[in-house]
Formats: structure tokens, C-alpha cells, sequence
């Protein structure tokens, strides 16, 4: 088990990584389903990933939102800006830029966001032929559902909450 926690500033980093977290999640100034929080820019966003792993602590992006057909390419350029900060992967929510991702990005971790709903073995499928090797199950599902997709899907990484 990891303590996977948010990161909403450089406070709230450093707090997650004192107190031990193994992953913290983060967003930048754009492409973020919280952008009322501070978060982080590209050259906040590489000390970050500095101060971590020097703490053995791992990072993601989230870029969790839908993105219109129009903003593929900056969402694709912010992405790939953050794997250069060194970044261990990247939440995403939307399908084709999930499958976006894994192509140019094919050493990067990317993450089906609980946004992605993901319910069951079917979608763990289609999942994993995106390129998808990790993922956060829907909430609404159910133990027992949980154990299937685990039993069916060994390959994936599966995080619920």
C-alpha cells in the first residue's frame, strides 16, 4: 500500500513529503480540475519533482479535465513538459488523451483518473489497449467488483478509494 497525497502548492508538498507520503499528485496552471488552488507552474513544477525524489517520494501530473478537440496539442505540450521535469506519471480523464499520452510518453506512467469511470474487467480492456498500465477504479464500485478486475486484470495497477 502507498500514501498517495495531493499537493495543491509547495507548502502542502513539502508537508505531504515530511509526513512521509510515497506519491503526491499536483496540477499545473493549466489542464487542472482545481485551478482554484495555487498549484504549479513548469518551473515550480521541477523543484518539486526535485525535493521529492530526493525524499524517495514519487510525482503526477494531473491533467484529469476533458480536453477539447482544439487543446490536444497544449495539453500534449504541457505533458510532455512536466515528463521532462522528471515527473513519474501523468492522471489522465480523458480517453484519447490517455491514448495520446502512452504513445509519446511511453516511459511515463499514465493513470486513468477515477474521472475515466472505470467500473470493470471490460474497461480494464480497453483500458490497457490505450496504453494504460495504472488506474483509479470508479468510487461507486464495489468490493467484490474490485476482486474481479484484480483477479481478471494482475497487470494493472489499480488504486480505489
Amino acid at each position: 500500500m502507498e500514501i498517495f497525497a495531493p499537493a495543491g502548492n509547495f507548502e502542502s508538498l513539502k508537508q505531504a513529503v515530511q509526513s512521509g507520503a510515497d506519491c503526491v499528485y499536483l496540477g499545473l496552471d493549466s489542464f487542472n480540475a482545481r485551478m482554484r488552488a495555487d498549484n504549479f507552474t513548469v518551473e515550480t513544477l521541477a523543484q518539486a519533482v526535485e525535493l521529492c525524489h530526493l525524499h524517495g517520494t514519487k510525482v503526477f501530473l494531473t491533467l484529469n479535465i476533458l480536453v477539447k478537440p482544439t487543446e490536444f496539442d497544449k495539453a500534449l505540450e504541457v505533458a510532455s513538459q512536466a515528463y521532462l521535469c522528471g515527473v513519474d506519471g501523468i492522471i489522465c480523464a480523458d480517453f484519447g488523451l490517455s491514448s495520446l499520452l502512452a504513445q509519446h510518453l511511453p516511459d511515463c506512467d499514465i493513470v486513468f483518473s477515477t474521472q475515466a469511470n472505470v467500473q470493470n474487467s471490460e474497461g480494464c480492456t480497453v483500458s490497457k489497449q490505450l496504453g494504460i498500465n495504472s488506474l483509479v477504479l470508479s468510487r461507486e464500485i464495489d468490493k467484490k467488483t474490485v476482486i474481479d478486475i484484480r483477479k481478471n486484470h494482475p497487470e494493472i495497477n489499480l488504486e480505489h478509494f
